[in-house]
């Protein structure tokens, strides 16, 4: 399952990066990327629903590192979308308030969450039995956005979350270099590099 994950994740940020190619409106390129990443997730969760987690260990990589890697793209472009639908005029004093407030959420959700926020990623282990078996996590499986709902959310959601909003503060810290500085960034790459690969945890031939 792991290899085929890792495939699949591969091939989405291809397909990702060849549309981006395609397509300059910014608002069509995130749309696009979306739809995108929510096809990928939508595969995934078939596999994993009709997998049989053969031991803890496979239902930790699954929740912790996998999931988290897959909904975290749909958590970018979903913040991306919404800052750029509610991004107020051309003042640059404006601007510069909003991204500045775009940061004060973004650590707002850390704090919220210290404890797991410090315990993911600082790349800790002792609680994963506790945080991510399928026990823990598969109420949120089969949602169409398992990050997007308050009531019930998972570590695995959580982590996801994390993710996301990790790549979305660098996007935020650009977006004010260029207001604060008068120099135009490049556009980013939006890659969001798997927690597994990360932590080394490919798969050995």
């Amino acid at each position: 399952m792991q290899f085929n994950a890792m495939q699949l994740y591969a091939q989405m940020q291809e397909d990702i990066g060849n549309f981006k190619l395609c397509c300059k409106n910014e608002l069509l390129v995130i749309e696009g990327c979306f739809n995108i990443a929510s096809q990928y997730w939508t595969r995934i969760k078939h596999i994993a629903t009709t997998h049989f987690f053969i031991s803890e260990a496979e239902s930790i990589l699954f929740f912790k590192h996998i999931k988290p890697s897959f909904v975290a793209v749909l958590k970018f472009y979903t913040l991306h979308y919404q800052a750029l639908l509610f991004k107020p005029g051309d003042s640059n004093i404006e601007l510069v308030i909003y991204w500045l407030n775009q940061l004060k959420r973004i650590e707002k959700f850390y704090e919220r969450h210290r404890d797991f926020y410090d315990y993911y990623v600082n790349g800790q282990t002792d609680k994963d039995l506790q945080y991510f078996t399928q026990d823990a996590c598969t109420r949120n499986l089969l949602d169409e956005l398992p990050c997007d709902s308050k009531a019930g959310i998972s570590p695995s959601c959580i982590a996801a979350r994390i993710l996301g909003y990790r790549e979305y503060h660098k996007l935020v810290e650009a977006e004010l270099r260029n207001l604060l500085h008068g120099k135009k960034d490049e556009p980013p790459v939006k890659k969001i590099v798997p927690v597994c690969h990360v932590y080394g945890m490919v798969e050995s031939r």
